[in-house]
This record gives C-alpha cells, sequence and structure tokens, in this order.
C-alpha cells in the first residue's frame, strides 16, 4: 500500500545581499534553524527543518505547496541540493509572486525545475501560471 505522504529534502542555502551597503554582508533568507522568514502558500504539504535542512513531506492530491520568503528579494544566489522521489515533480520558484487578484493569491512566475522522470528537464526554466495572470 503507498503512503500519501513523501518527503522531499533540499538543503537549501538562499542568499541575499542587504539593501543599505555593499560592504555589508549577504544574509540567509531562511535561518538553519527555523522557517522564520518563510510562509507556506496553497497546498498543504509540510515543511520542516531536519539537521539545517528544509524538508518537505507531501500531500497527494491538493493544490500545489509553496514555501515563500515573507519579504520580496530581487538580489540573491541560490544554492541548493535535493533529493526527490522519482514518481514527484517539483522545483524552485524565481521571479515570482502571490497576490489575491491572481487565482485566489495562487503563486505565479518561473520555476526552475527539479524532474527526476525520463525526460530529465532539471535545470529547465517553466513559466507557472504567469500568463493566466491578471
Amino acid at each position: 500500500m503507498k503512503s500519501n505522504h513523501s518527503k522531499s529534502r533540499a538543503v537549501l542555502f538562499v542568499m541575499m545581499r542587504a539593501p543599505t551597503t555593499a560592504a555589508e554582508p549577504r544574509k540567509p533568507l531562511f535561518k538553519n534553524e527555523a522557517l522564520s522568514g518563510g510562509e507556506q502558500k496553497g497546498g498543504r504539504a509540510k515543511y520542516t527543518v531536519e539537521d539545517s535542512t528544509i524538508v518537505g513531506s507531501t500531500v497527494l492530491n491538493p493544490p500545489n505547496s509553496f514555501l515563500c520568503t515573507k519579504q520580496f528579494n530581487s538580489d540573491f544566489i541560490l544554492k541548493l541540493e535535493f533529493k526527490i522521489d522519482p514518481q514527484l515533480n517539483s522545483g524552485v520558484h524565481i521571479h515570482s509572486g502571490s497576490f489575491p487578484e491572481n487565482n485566489n493569491g495562487r503563486v505565479h512566475g518561473y520555476q526552475v525545475e527539479i524532474d527526476p522522470s525520463d525526460r530529465a528537464w532539471t535545470g529547465g526554466i517553466y513559466e507557472d501560471d504567469r500568463r493566466s495572470s491578471v
């Protein structure tokens, strides 16, 4: 019998340059010990931190889930490693938004694909729900 839950593990090191001066150090968007810099949008996936790793546990059949930063970021470096169930499709949204007037706040924008299927599109850019936004 298949479980309704599956874990996708991502080690996430997202950095953002402070906007005041170029001399300030970059700051992580998520602290290793907590997800205090983020909020969940859509779906019912569970996000936790285990051993300084962000772990997303999927729930089958509901809408997509997104772990989003609470602030907008325009200058960042994204580095990550991931493990994913081969039956799942996932990705990391960049240059995306969530606004009430767009399909009740559905996250839309560009997604860097994580694709374990035979087509192997990992790293490709996918435009998720952007053209249908208002």
